[in-house]
């Protein structure tokens, strides 16, 4: 067991909660409106960003409905929040929001492990935090920036400087524009930015390619080794793939359609480096010499994503936005008959994303021992074949189960599977 102990202080409608969760299994049971959700809530912020329901932090504080003299209600009472989790080890992990110093400021997430605080890097170190809620089930019929979102999340737990590239892309990809949309473009600066650029591009597709690619040898397995024949056959022949240009340049091979010689390129030539003055912010065609040099220190393949970014200006200046890049990467899911998912009724795209989320887990977890899966109503469109095949899979997995529902069958059902169980239950309006 990764979390022990879960204690809650005004945060959503919990003024106080302390629940004991020394189980392999916790059942969060309650009617709606019991703060179920609020307490996977919680443990999702020990994950980068904002949580599964990703507010901001001063949204997260418990609300008073009590009116003052005015008339006035609604007022986050008190000013703070927090959350503090006992592990498996004696150490307890701490989150509060810090109120800004200025006026009107958000708050901000400060995590600490005993009495240290902890950064980023340090927080997903002590915990593997995955989800999936009722929220995503519309992400197959939904914007691609929502699938890119999901996809990204689940490479961070596998490889954590996943999150400072993408960092790093949105950062440089935003200078990019902000440069081509000035009235004066300043092409020695674009190709600096580019020379950034196309590295971390390639790093961000390649890692999503190769989590893809995991979590499709996953799904194959479970099927082989886990589930029934139906719901087996059902993993097996989901067909995850990625819509991505960067690996489509790289694929095709197509470095010989542009020209890294040529002046709008905007690389230095070797007279160049020597002769650089404030007189020559922009390279033209009357001080490019004949042979411009790439930068040495980039790949074979990162010259070709460097290329399409080239390529691209012109055009990116006209439309007023970055045609080309990993922030345009759509995730393709397809069911054994090559339906994609967003033609799938609602039953099928739950299962489709359980699936996902369920060799995902599994992978984590083998990699990473303190691995923590939140699931919030788990049954819903579920029949209870389903069900039972589901739970059964996920408790061979090596982590700690987090799972809210409303159905005392789902209470039943874990009861008879015979596992190391917790139910917690939690009444109606907390506060």
């Amino acid at each position: 067991m990764v979390i022990q102990h879960v204690q809650l202080v005004s945060f959503r409608n919990h003024r106080q909660l302390n629940i004991d969760t020394g189980a392999r299994v916790v059942l969060l049971l309650g009617p709606n409106g019991s703060g179920k959700t609020s307490v996977l809530e919680a443990i999702s912020l020990m994950s980068l960003g904002r949580g599964l329901r990703a507010r901001t932090m001063d949204e997260i504080t418990t609300h008073s409905s009590i009116d003052d003299e005015r008339g006035r209600h609604d007022y986050l009472y008190p000013k703070s929040w927090s959350l503090a989790l006992a592990l498996a080890d004696d150490d307890i992990l701490t989150v509060e929001c810090e109120k800004g110093k200025k006026s009107g400021r958000s708050g901000k997430k400060v995590c600490r492990l005993n009495e240290n605080i902890l950064n980023s890097s340090e927080m997903i170190e002590q915990m593997r935090v995955l989800w999936l809620t009722p929220q995503m089930n519309t992400i197959f019929i939904g914007a691609a920036a929502s699938r890119r979102k999901w996809l990204d999340r689940m490479v961070y737990a596998y490889f954590p400087d996943h999150a400072l590239d993408t960092i790093r892309y949105n950062h440089y990809i935003k200078s990019r524009l902000a440069v081509l949309k000035s009235h004066y473009v300043d092409h020695r600066l674009l190709t600096l930015i580019e020379e950034q650029l196309a590295p971390i591009a390639l790093r961000i597709e390649m890692r999503r390619g190769e989590i893809l690619s995991m979590i499709r040898d996953k799904m194959v397995m479970l099927a082989d080794e886990e589930l029934g024949k139906k719901e087996g056959e059902f993993f097996r022949s989901l067909k995850l793939s990625m819509q991505s240009q960067v690996l489509s340049v790289i694929a095709s091979k197509f470095k010989d359609q542009y020209d890294l010689s040529s002046p709008a390129a905007g690389y230095h030539t070797s007279a160049e480096r020597v002769r650089e003055n404030n007189s020559e912010n922009c390279i033209t065609n009357e001080s490019m010499e004949s042979k411009a040099i790439p930068n040495p220190r980039l790949s074979e393949k990162e010259l070709l994503v460097l290329a399409a970014f080239l390529k691209a200006r012109e055009g990116d200046k006209n439309r007023g936005y970055s045609s080309f890049g990993p922030h345009r990467t759509d995730l393709i899911v397809r069911d054994g008959k090559g339906v994609l998912s967003g033609l799938c009724s609602t039953g099928e795209q739950k299962v489709i994303l359980l699936a996902i989320s369920v060799a995902h887990a599994s992978m984590i977890s083998e990699k990473y021992k303190n691995t923590v899966l939140l699931l919030d109503d788990l049954v819903a469109h579920l029949d209870p074949e389903r069900q039972e095949a589901l739970l059964k899979t996920l408790l061979r997995l090596r982590l700690q189960l987090f799972v809210t529902t409303t159905e005392d069958d789902c209470k039943e059902l874990m009861l008879r599977l015979g596992h190391d169980l917790t139910v917690v239950e939690l009444a109606a309006n907390p506060l």
